[in-house]
């Protein structure tokens, strides 16, 4: 049972709301079934889990799982106030440990909203998410036999402090995403709420190093994606909406991504002859992990799957959001679970 769930069943069973709380009776059925109690009439429903949920990334989380959300209903430590309506606005039902629910079946109606957090709050302790920590997270999704080496190691390939990779390594153990097999042998576990939660950040953390940049070419031959040039291949990640339509078949691509080594930016605007334009059809970003990582790489495929995913989510476009869900179906699941 998750710490939300835990959370929620402990209040519950110790009656710790305010009297008259509720408009109803909670009870658990089961880790995963709330049973509720309206005028004597009874529905169960069963509890999805959406602490990595938040306003951001709500647009994808219900395009993903739209097909599952039927008689379920989202629980968290707190839903906002903002997140609430969303969610009332897409019929989704939610309880929070605060009170704030939202319920609308043929058998009852109930919606209360704008309860404050009725949780202690926790101590504060240092923000995990920065550059240098999303680096980490994200090498491990990909490789995460990085867990397995010497720190010293990973802090020189990823460019990253010892100090840095030891206390985040630290912290993924706390947080239960980092187990000991043995004394030797560590695991990534829950790795699907991790990179829920790299999602989550991506634009906090990773974006603003990206140095993204659009372009337009002048010199449509110049611009040939199907004859690479060493140059372009031996410097340039293809992802985004062409390598999606390649993988899936799915969309005809109006953006075309890239990723390139930062010394390489000029050269290559030069050979594909590309000038700016805030409206342009090509974006070049900076690499954020290193060529001598990705070398390291085992699972060079997940790299350009995982990043073409990301920035399909990233665009918030209808269009790319279902590419984005058929190639984690197809492509990573497996992979993260």
């Amino acid at each position: 049972m998750s710490k939300v769930l835990e959370k929620l069943q402990k209040t519950i069973i110790q009656n710790n709301f305010p009297d008259n709380f509720f408009p109803f009776e909670i009870d658990f059925v089961e880790k995963s079934i709330l049973k509720i109690n309206k005028n004597n009439h009874i529905d169960y429903f069963e509890i999805m889990d959406i602490s990595t949920v938040n306003i951001k990334n709500l647009d994808f989380f219900l395009h993903k799982n739209q097909e599952k959300l039927k008689n379920k209903i989202l629980v968290k430590d707190y839903i906002s106030y903002q997140l609430a309506n969303e969610l009332k606005e897409n019929n989704i039902f939610y309880l929070d440990i605060s009170g704030n629910c939202y319920i609308n079946n043929p058998y009852f109606f109930i919606w209360v909203n704008g309860q404050k957090n009725i949780q202690p709050k926790e101590k504060k302790r240092k923000h995990f998410w920065t550059f240098s920590q999303a680096k980490l997270v994200f090498a491990l999704l990909v490789e995460p036999q990085f867990l397995n080496v010497n720190y010293r190691y990973i802090a020189k390939e990823l460019n990253i402090s010892l100090g840095s990779i030891s206390e985040n390594m630290k912290a993924l153990e706390e947080r239960n995403f980092i187990v000991s097999q043995n004394k030797n042998q560590k695991i990534l576990v829950n790795q699907k709420i991790l990179l829920d939660e790299f999602l989550a950040h991506f634009q906090e953390c990773i974006t603003p190093k990206l140095q993204q940049k659009r372009y337009r070419t002048l010199d449509k031959k110049a611009f040939d994606l199907e004859n690479l040039a060493e140059i372009i291949k031996n410097n340039v990640l293809v992802t985004g909406e062409y390598f999606a339509e390649k993988i899936t078949n799915h969309n005809v691509p109006k953006i075309y991504t890239f990723y390139i080594p930062p010394e390489t930016h000029l050269e290559i605007m030069r050979f594909w002859k590309l000038v700016p334009d805030e409206e342009g059809d090509i974006i070049l970003k900076t690499k954020f992990w290193t060529s001598s990582t990705e070398i390291q790489f085992n699972n060079f495929g997940i790299l350009e799957f995982l990043l073409a995913y990301i920035d399909l989510i990233e665009s918030e476009e209808t269009r790319n959001l279902e590419t984005a869900k058929i190639i984690y179906d197809k492509y990573l699941s497996n992979h993260f679970g």
